[in-house]
């Protein structure tokens, strides 16, 4: 009898790793001249409601990260943490004033924003809106949803495709981005049948609610499954996959070092597309069963783009003139696991 394959894990810290690294190498000095700034509001629970304080703390940890994230890449990010009970002309007067400051390329609000705030996302200036918050974007979906969907995209040939929560923010977007690209994906959403997975061959959730896909509903016929929940607990995060079923697929995300990374990768690109490189082209991850030494397409695509650049500014030169050395701006080991 012939062993299972032994599950993968996409190594998100290192995709991370690599996409941050290279743009910092390229733009870091831009991005700093121009003092390109970045705001983030997140909101700080009042009450002793244990679903709302989990969602905070999870809003807490995402803000860190993107907080260490910009300041990587050189912009400044502004942190502000408001209480959940701010009043929404506070919360207008803040973005309003983000909106007419210059240097500011980017708006973040922490989700979940209170219920007051929600119709204000709306007048975040859309250029200003890296994460797809208002209606205006310029960005079709989230930048988690993004990072859902780059993930899949390697394996997305010739699957059923199946989007669990595909109702909500993140969901919505993943949903968008798949039949932008040709797909019909099966829609689940809370109270539907959650063994109708079984007939997927790729599993995307987004639903949030920690440990919900049990081995009931994920078997190792699954070539994907990407997890974008993230619970806090004290014994650890939780993500929608239960330990019992993540050893069963033969790719999954973890939680965490999954599609947290991956979205902070997202966002760092549409930064520096607002900040820094206009026309910079969108990084894919290229899949854990390939040829490739990278994880991504990044470093091609920064290349790429600074000798466009650079023959605008200076056509006369070569294309062999322009070199960069992009192996030492990340470090991984032979698992594709960063080690920074």
């Amino acid at each position: 009898m012939t062993d299972a394959p032994q599950t993968r894990t996409v190594p998100g810290r290192a995709i991370l790793a690599e996409v941050r690294d290279t743009y910092r190498s390229a733009y870091a000095a831009t991005l700093q001249e121009r003092d390109t700034r970045v705001m983030v509001v997140r909101f700080e629970s009042t009450t002793d409601d244990t679903p709302w304080t989990a969602r905070m703390e999870a809003s807490r940890v995402s803000a860190e990260q993107k907080v260490r994230t910009f300041t990587a890449l050189g912009a400044t990010p502004d942190l502000i943490v408001v209480p959940d009970t701010v009043g929404a002309s506070e919360i207008a007067d803040i973005i309003h004033r983000a909106n007419d400051q210059p240097h500011v390329a980017g708006i973040v609000v922490q989700a979940p924003p209170p219920p007051a705030v929600l119709a204000l996302l709306n007048e975040i200036d859309p250029a200003k809106d890296i994460d797809a918050l208002g209606v205006f974007a310029s960005h079709t979906a989230c930048a988690t949803a993004d990072g859902v969907v780059r993930i899949a995209e390697p394996y997305l040939s010739d699957a059923r495709i199946a989007v669990v929560g595909s109702s909500g923010f993140v969901g919505s977007g993943v949903v968008t981005l798949l039949r932008q690209g040709g797909h019909d994906p099966m829609l689940i959403e809370a109270g539907d049948d959650l063994r109708r997975l079984r007939d997927a061959d790729i599993v995307l959730s987004t639903t949030g609610s920690p440990w919900l896909l049990t081995p009931d509903h994920i078997h190792p016929g699954h070539r994907l499954v990407v997890d974008s929940g993230f619970t806090p607990h004290p014994d650890g995060p939780r993500g929608d996959l239960h330990p019992d079923a993540a050893q069963l697929p033969r790719v999954i995300t973890p939680v965490p070092g999954g599609i947290g990374p991956v979205e902070m990768a997202v966002l760092a690109e549409r930064l520096l597309q607002h900040g820094a490189a206009p026309a910079l082209e969108s990084w894919h991850f290229h899949g854990l069963d390939t040829r490739h030494r990278a994880l991504t397409t990044v470093h091609d695509d920064v290349d790429h783009q600074l000798q466009r650049d650079h023959e605008i500014q200076a056509p006369e030169l070569h294309a062999e003139e322009l070199s960069y050395d992009f192996d030492a701006t990340y470090d991984l080991d032979d698992n594709g696991l960063d080690t920074g």
